[in-house]
């Protein structure tokens, strides 16, 4: 009995050698990712506080608030033709180029922990109109010029 006990200590040992002589060049970075993935849990926790009530509801529904910030990024655009607003449409580039709803929500998440307002629709809808992408387009007439040598006279 003594005997399988000592071998197994043994084995225990030489498999725990191994297994540090194996890891050790990547402790470093084990150890960074799970300081990485403390911060990441830290942080996800935090915004959850800021959202949810005393019973840790959430005070709004989440869904509600993206679609919300779906429509305002649908909208959310003004088209000016020589100086005057349009209700004109704008292309597929521009249209990448203009506030998305992402960025209206981490908006809303911004001013929601830094002044403490309520995440609202209202809250969006002020963000969405500070932002606003603003198309100016210019009318111009294109005039072409043909040079004409002594060949073609």
């Amino acid at each position: 009995m003594k005997f399988k006990k000592k071998i197994k200590n043994k084995i225990v040992k030489k498999v725990m050698q191994v297994l540090y002589l194996l890891l050790k060049p990547f402790i470093p970075y084990i150890m960074i990712f799970l300081m990485i993935f403390f911060f990441i849990i830290l942080i996800v926790d935090a915004i959850y506080i800021q959202f949810s009530d005393e019973e840790g509801n959430m005070s709004m529904s989440e869904e509600e608030l993206e679609s919300y910030c779906e429509e305002l990024e649908e909208s959310d655009y003004e088209v000016y033709l020589d100086g005057e607003k349009t209700d004109g449409t704008i292309s597929s580039e521009e249209k990448k180029q203009s506030i998305t709803a992402e960025q209206i929500y981490s908006l809303m998440l911004f001013h929601n922990i830094t002044d403490g307002s309520e995440m609202s629709k209202e809250l969006a809808s002020q963000v969405s109109s500070n932002f606003k992408s603003k198309y100016y387009y210019k009318t111009s007439k294109i005039i072409t010029e043909t040079k004409k040598t002594d060949e073609q006279r």
